[in-house]
C-alpha cells in the first residue's frame, strides 16, 4: 500500500474494521486466522518482533539474531474488567509494507523523510488489536481498540525483559510532577530497585554497543509513561499515574496532584492508543539520526501551516543576560532587550525570546519595572525581529484571552 496513515474505525468488528480501513486491498477476503509464527521484520532484515499468545500475549526483540527483548507481557485493563491480553484468542492478522516521503512542515534536519517500514495488525476476540511495527531503526507497537461510546483504561502493563543486566542511562525522578530536566543516571538494571523511577527517555546499553532507546509517541488523551522496575530479573515496566481527581496549585507553575481516580484515562472506545517505541542504533551517531518518533506519530491537524515560519533565537536565559562593553546596565530591561534585538538583525537570527523576568509573576498584562514593552515591540519590528515570549502556564491559563489580545497587539510571534 501507498497510504501513510490509517483513519480510525467505528465499527465493532475488529476484523471487519482492520480489513476495510487499514487493508483495503483485502476488504473482500475472508479472515482467518494466521498462519506461521506472527512476526514482524524491518526492511533490511536486521530487527525481528515475535509476538506470542498463548495466556497473555508478549512481544519479544531480536537485533541480528541477538535478543534485545526477551518475551515480555503486554496488556491493557479496561474499565468492566476486561484485560487487552489476558486469554486472547487472535482471530487474524493483517500485513503491510510502507516506504513513502513524508514532508514536515518544520524542516529539522531533513526536508524529506523515507517512512520505510513493515507492519502487522493482531487482531483479538473483544473488539482490540495489536499494531507492530519494524524500522530499520526501531520497533514499536501499539494498542487500538473498536468499542462503542467511552472506555475507563484502569492500567496498562508494558514490560521490557533484557537478556542481561545491561547498562541503563536513568533519568531519575523524584515524583511524578516533572519538569523533564533530570540528570541521567548510569546504573544497572539491578540497580533500579522497587519504587525508583524515571521520565522517557531511557536508554539501555546492550553488550557490542548497540543502544536501545525507550519512549513513545502519538500521545493524546492518555498519560505519559515513565519507567521504573519490574518484577522478574533485568525487567523494567512502564508506570503510569492515575488520572487526578483533585488538584491544588503548589506554587505559580506546579499544579500538584491532590487525589487521584482508581483509572488512568477515561477516552473514545475506539481510538488508537500512544506507541511504546524502542530506537535501536548500532552506534552513538545513530541516535542523532533517527527521527522514528516523528515517523510514528500523527499528520498535523492544522491546515493552514502557512504562519509557521522557523528559525534560530537568541536566548537571553541561555547567555545569562551575559552583557559587557555595553553604556547600560545589563539585565531584564528595556536596553538588553533592544541590544538583543540589534544582534538578532546583525546576525541573521529570526528570533528573540524574552524568558522569565519581563513581566510582573502572576499577571501577564504588567510588565516588570524596567521592561518597557511597547518600545522593545516597536524596536523589534523595525528590526524585523520576532519576539517569543516566555510565560507560566497556568497564569496564560488564566489569563488567556486578554494575554493573546496584548500579544498580537506587540507583534508577538510565539509564546
Amino acid at each position: 500500500t501507498t497510504a501513510t496513515r490509517v483513519p480510525t474505525c467505528s465499527r465493532s468488528c475488529a476484523s471487519a474494521c482492520l480489513t476495510a480501513a487499514a487493508y483495503p486491498a483485502l476488504a473482500q477476503t475472508t479472515p482467518r486466522p494466521p498462519v506461521g509464527p506472527p512476526i514482524v521484520t524491518s526492511p533490511n532484515g536486521a530487527l525481528v518482533v515475535t509476538v506470542a499468545a498463548e495466556g497473555q500475549i508478549t512481544w519479544a526483540v531480536t537485533h541480528r539474531g541477538r535478543p534485545v527483548i526477551l518475551p515480555s507481557r503486554i496488556a491493557m485493563t479496561l474499565g468492566d474488567e476486561n484485560l487487552a491480553g489476558e486469554k486472547p484468542l487472535l482471530t487474524t492478522s493483517f500485513t503491510r509494507s510502507n516506504d513513502t516521503t513524508l514532508k514536515p512542515v518544520v524542516r529539522y534536519r531533513r526536508a524529506e523523510i523515507r517512512d520505510r517500514f513493515n507492519e502487522a495488525v493482531f487482531a483479538f476476540a473483544g473488539n482490540y488489536a495489536l499494531v507492530v511495527r519494524a524500522y530499520d531503526d526501531g520497533v514499536a507497537y501499539r494498542w487500538k481498540t473498536m468499542l462503542p461510546g467511552e472506555i475507563t483504561v484502569a492500567g496498562e502493563d508494558a514490560s521490557l525483559t533484557f537478556a542481561g543486566d545491561h547498562v541503563v542511562y536513568f533519568p531519575e525522578e523524584e515524583s511524578l510532577l516533572s519538569h523533564q530536566e533530570r540528570q541521567y543516571k548510569k546504573l544497572k538494571i539491578s540497580e533500579i530497585t522497587a519504587g525508583r523511577f524515571s521520565s522517557l527517555p531511557a536508554m539501555a546499553v546492550l553488550p557490542g554497543g548497540v543502544k536501545v532507546v525507550i519512549t513513545e509517541s502519538d500521545l493524546f488523551d492518555y498519560p505519559g509513561m515513565d519507567l521504573t522496575a519490574g518484577e522478574a530479573p533485568n525487567t523494567l515496566k512502564g508506570l503510569f499515574p492515575a488520572y487526578p481527581k483533585k488538584v491544588g496549585l503548589k506554587r505559580d507553575r506546579d499544579e500538584q496532584v491532590v487525589e487521584r481516580e482508581p483509572f488512568i484515562a477515561k477516552t473514545r472506545g475506539t481510538r488508537e492508543f500512544p506507541w511504546r517505541v524502542l530506537a535501536i542504533a548500532e552506534s552513538d551517531a545513530g541516535l542523532l539520526d533517527t527521527d522514528i518518533v516523528y515517523r510514528l506519530a500523527s499528520e498535523t491537524t492544522v491546515k493552514d501551516t502557512s504562519w509557521i515560519r522557523p528559525g534560530k533565537v537568541a536566548w537571553d536565559w541561555w547567555n545569562s543576560l551575559n552583557l559587557y562593553g555595553v553604556p547600560f546596565t545589563s539585565g531584564v530591561n528595556t536596553d538588553s532587550y533592544r541590544h538583543f534585538i540589534d544582534f538578532a538583525a546583525e546576525n541573521g537570527l529570526e528570533y528573540i525570546i524574552l524568558d522569565e523576568g519581563w513581566y510582573t509573576l502572576g499577571d501577564l498584562l504588567s510588565a516588570a519595572p524596567g521592561v518597557d514593552m511597547e518600545a522593545i515591540a516597536a524596536h523589534a519590528k523595525r528590526k524585523n525581529v520576532g519576539l517569543i515570549m516566555w510565560v507560566v502556564w497556568k497564569t496564560l491559563d488564566l489569563q488567556m484571552g486578554p494575554a493573546l489580545d496584548q500579544f498580537e497587539k506587540w507583534g508577538v510571534k510565539g509564546i
